[in-house]
């Protein structure tokens, strides 16, 4: 059994002016399958997840990417893979953003078993969500021990300055350093965006960065331009020694993540 269901009049320029209307028939089975759908939060994010990830391929986004972190000499040899505070999936540049990640992990060859999230806004169903995919979801604090032995590539997508900061400093040795790279917020920005004294005290390893690290910005071309606008890959490798900074006397400030309201 089927029922028959007007979609809506086509207004195309193509049409030069005329107008039509299709009649699609839709399968019982299947406006069952769209009703449930309707009622599984779960159910709707794999479908949110599905169209961003077939927008993401239609634009060739992560190719793109790809060719940033080769042109930064990314070494891809033994990668750690972690999501930090891409937020609750209920926003649409958070569901792009995951896809986005999903991708560039396959594309660099690493098991979703390996790839790492956190982020203290999960809810039940975002952590159920990544589980499905295979991503391992970890406390904030699991989230943030670093392996500074291996590899590492952080993906940080408009995340609090005070995670990089986190980060920076347990690679803070001009011999792992180089084992570091970020996507997230172009960190040249932050000197113009704070004050310096306040950089200084709270973010002094990412104010010393921000002036001789090697930044790729993303590409920005997507329909929506809150998704990856102001991110940039990251390379810390450096051949002069770091500034020696007591990180006792220079206490990470408290940030809190929050949701953007006009993200959803």
């Amino acid at each position: 059994m089927s029922k028959v269901v007007d979609t809506a009049p086509t207004d195309s320029p193509e049409l030069q002016g005329f107008k039509y209307v299709s009649r699609k028939k839709v399968s019982r089975r299947q406006a069952q399958r769209d009703a449930r759908t309707a009622k599984d939060p779960l159910a709707q994010l794999h479908v949110r997840y599905n169209t961003q990830r077939a927008l993401l391929l239609e634009h060739k986004y992560v190719d793109r990417v790809i060719e940033l972190l080769d042109t930064a000499h990314i070494d891809r040899v033994g990668l750690h893979f972690r999501l930090l505070g891409i937020g609750i999936l209920a926003n649409a540049p958070s569901v792009t953003q995951l896809a986005f990640a999903v991708l560039l992990g396959e594309a660099l060859g690493l098991p979703m078993s390996e790839v790492r999230a956190s982020d203290p806004m999960f809810r039940e169903v975002d952590r159920d969500f990544l589980t499905s995919l295979g991503v391992q979801v970890v406390t904030i604090a699991e989230g943030e021990v670093f392996d500074t032995h291996h590899n590492t590539l952080l993906f940080l997508p408009h995340v609090p300055k005070s995670v990089t900061e986190r980060a920076l400093r347990t690679f803070w040795d001009k011999d792992i350093l180089h084992r570091l790279t970020i996507i997230g917020n172009d960190i040249r920005r932050y000197p113009d965006t704070y004050p310096h004294t306040r950089l200084q005290k709270e973010s002094p390893c990412l104010l010393a960065a921000a002036a001789w690290a090697d930044v790729h910005p993303l590409p920005n071309d997507l329909p929506a331009n809150n998704v990856f606008n102001d991110l940039a890959v990251h390379r810390f490798a450096t051949a002069d020694p770091l500034p020696q900074i007591d990180f006792d006397a220079h206490k990470i400030e408290q940030e809190h993540f929050e949701t953007n309201a006009d993200d959803a």
